[in-house]
């Protein structure tokens, strides 16, 4: 619905189980953004205390929406990539 808005996802994996491989996860359900690993240092620096976190950071770099649910019929995802990609 949104491949042509520039939108792009990255997941950050943290406190991962030895040898606990997060991309071989996500290429399994599916998906094709990349996971970056070892983010320890990036989920304290935003506050994340569990998974999932999803943050919706604007065109400017500004984070505009942080949700901590699992549901994507959440129609206030939809609302807030919406707001990302405006102009």
């Amino acid at each position: 619905m949104y491949q042509r808005s520039g939108i792009k996802l990255v997941s950050i994996s943290f406190n991962e189980d030895e040898g606990a491989k997060p991309q071989d996860e996500i290429n399994k359900r599916g998906h094709d953004f990349i996971t970056a690993v070892k983010g320890e240092l990036v989920a304290k620096k935003y506050g994340v205390r569990g998974t999932p976190t999803t943050f919706f950071i604007n065109r400017q770099g500004k984070a505009v929406y942080k949700s901590t649910s699992s549901n994507v019929n959440n129609p206030k995802l939809e609302l807030a990539v919406k707001e990302i990609i405006k102009p």
